[in-house]
């Protein structure tokens, strides 16, 4: 009997590394997966710090995804966030395309950065869409079903000559829904451009829309100053 407990108790052991191991080796492929994919979506420098993966609760963590700005401006970052939370289907998680129910973003920040009338938002979602409809590499890796995305409580930095300092802009939730097939699956490079198109879209139409707002103000405060120039000058008999 002690022998039989024994065995059981070496197999169950033996199952937990088994299990630690193969749950470390997925979260190193996740990390080099989305960095990569990071890469070649924005051209920049991008890192994920950690992943925690339970597949006990169906569920995964993406923590610390950092995006380095584009050259040419001064702000470190274009983009940080510091947890993304998955939900995952784990009837299809050893196959070909692993089906993620949610992934959920409650918190991110974006830097906006205007110099000389270049906004590196803007050339970041440039790039994006470039990448998307161009030809890629296969990646290796299984492939994605995403059924529903959504990004809430995210923030714009702003910062512009335009805007004589910074500022900070509330973005609205955005949700998209239905990137790739659970027969054919998109790679994390076609997820991660499906993903934060719209985001960086938003974002840049959020700093347009406050910068226009800021020129049309000053252009309104610069008629009213000359309107009342024009009142107070004084008159000749």
């Amino acid at each position: 009997m002690k022998k039989r407990s024994k065995a059981a108790v070496g197999l169950l052991a033996v199952a937990l590394v088994a299990a630690w191991l193969y749950v470390s080796r997925l979260d190193r492929s996740i990390i080099d997966g989305v960095e990569r994919a990071g890469r070649e979506a924005f051209g920049t420098d991008v890192v994920l710090e950690a992943v925690d993966v339970s597949l006990g609760d169906r569920q995964a963590t993406l923590r610390g995804l950092r995006v380095a700005n584009v050259e040419g401006f001064d702000a470190p970052l274009a983009l940080s966030i510091d947890s993304i939370a998955l939900d995952i289907d784990l009837d299809t998680f050893a196959g070909d395309v692993v089906r993620l129910d949610e992934v959920l973003v409650e918190d991110g920040d974006l830097f906006a950065e205007e110099r000389g009338g270049a906004l590196n938002l803007a050339t970041l979602l440039e790039r994006v869409r470039r990448a998307e409809a161009g030809e890629r590499e296969t990646e290796p890796g299984p492939r994605l079903a995403i059924e529903r995305f959504r990004i809430s409580g995210a923030r714009v930095h702003v910062e512009s000559e335009r805007l004589d300092g910074e500022g900070v802009l509330e973005l609205p939730p955005i949700v998209v829904e239905d990137v790739g097939t659970a027969s054919r699956g998109v790679t994390y490079g076609e997820a991660a451009e499906a993903l934060l198109a719209p985001v960086l879209a938003a974002a840049r139409s959020a700093f347009r829309e406050r910068a226009g707002k800021a020129l049309s103000d000053a252009a309104k405060r610069e008629i009213e100053d000359a309107v009342r120039e024009e009142l107070e000058a004084p008159r000749g008999e």
